[in-house]
């Protein structure tokens, strides 16, 4: 498909592709730290990209789902860490308060998040409830004008952040009908950063174990309507897998760039049909697997339901950028190897792109299970 991309959007996206560039020194250190600091956060800020899904009266960008894709693809190139820090920001964690938020939310979060002050995230993984969303355990009682949350939340990225969108059960009620989604903010008594996990790739996105003793929030932190949050998030989830799907994009055509750069400059390489090959096919994946991200991104962009769309594309998109590892990593041979290259900071990154966001293994049961019940080309990705 051909994409029009309007003439704003594409001088947004060539500032983000900029900026994305000069940021890319300091990418090591990043991944060394183990987080993205806050001074590259308000940097992020000023170049527009932590504020993408907030309206403008309220210092964001208004820019939409597609303006946000592309965007996230270019930082991808560069980092696949912060294309996943900005993602989780934008999508699950401004746009949900952006969305369903009261007035007074909106007024007192939403610009701090806008300008990279506030970094915003999204709970709902446990030991015992990941794929199956429904099953949190994770509790909320109301107590007067107060809401108390017990439980603990597992591998959340941004979650040391000051604004985090949590799913809880309600009222001791279980199930997809009995979830509310609640604003827990840094500071909150009984809520607390647990264990912050050592993983073997995206190290930048610090990821943590997220712990609720007893905590307790004002009862005017409810996130859209009591018992709705299943719903809410289901709606956030498709933002955030079209934007996980554009980072698959993103950091598999930034590896094949300096695959393509040292395959120039390396006679030997250059000669060798298997190395040309390879080029092409992963090439012509990385392709096919952005035009899947397109798609999804102007299905939301038209305010089209998207929910086959973006788990066809992040399906693609993440298997696309597991393959493209293996493949370059075999051609570049044993100078692919050392610590901090690109082909082998993607090998190391790219396994997790089939696991958050939803499995591959979830995304084939969304899409088999529309593939059986009404879903048709005609009628389109629904």
């Amino acid at each position: 498909m051909e994409l029009l991309i309007p003439e704003g959007t594409g001088r947004f996206v060539g500032e983000v592709r900029r900026f994305a560039r000069a940021l890319a020194p300091h990418v090591p250190e990043m991944e060394r730290l183990g987080k993205t600091p806050r001074d590259v956060l308000l940097a992020c800020g000023k170049a527009g990209l932590t504020g993408m899904e907030v309206p403008r009266e309220y210092g964001g960008l208004g820019a939409g789902p597609l303006a946000y894709a592309l965007a996230i693809e270019e930082v991808s190139r560069v980092s696949a860490s912060l294309g996943a820090v900005l993602s989780v920001h934008n999508s699950v964690g401004a746009l949900p308060i952006a969305a369903f938020g009261t007035d007074a939310q909106k007024k007192e979060l939403l610009p701090k998040i806008a300008s990279g002050e506030h970094l915003a995230g999204f709970a709902v993984t446990e030991a015992g409830a990941g794929s199956d969303v429904s099953s949190v355990t994770t509790t909320a009682v109301r107590k007067g004008n107060e809401w108390v949350l017990d439980g603990v939340k597992l591998f959340i990225s941004n979650g040391s952040g000051e604004v985090i969108n949590v799913l809880a059960a309600t009222e001791g009620r279980r199930g997809a009908s009995g979830q509310t989604m609640f604003i827990v903010r840094k500071g909150d008594p009984g809520f607390r950063v647990g264990a912050v996990e050592r993983k073997m790739g995206i190290h930048a996105d610090e990821t943590c174990e997220l712990v609720f003793e007893g905590c307790r929030i004002p009862a005017d932190r409810v996130l859209g309507r009591e018992n709705e949050g299943f719903k809410l998030a289901m709606q956030a989830l498709d933002i955030g897998r079209i934007g996980i799907a554009a980072q698959c994009v993103g950091a598999a055509a930034g590896a094949l760039e300096s695959a393509i750069a040292q395959v120039r400059s390396t006679p030997r390489l250059a000669a060798s049909q298997a190395a040309l090959f390879a080029l092409a096919g992963c090439a012509t994946e990385i392709d096919a697997a952005r035009l899947l991200v397109w798609r999804a991104a102007d299905r939301k962009e038209r305010g089209q339901v998207a929910t086959v769309a973006a788990s066809m594309a992040k399906l693609y998109a993440s298997a696309c950028a597991n393959r493209t590892a293996i493949r370059l990593m075999e051609v570049m041979g044993a100078g692919a190897l050392p610590a901090g290259n690109p082909f082998e900071r993607l090998l190391r990154d790219s396994k997790v792109f089939e696991i958050y966001e939803g499995t591959s293994e979830i995304h084939q049961l969304i899409i088999s299970r529309r593939l059986l019940g009404s879903w048709s080309f005609e009628k389109g990705m629904e």
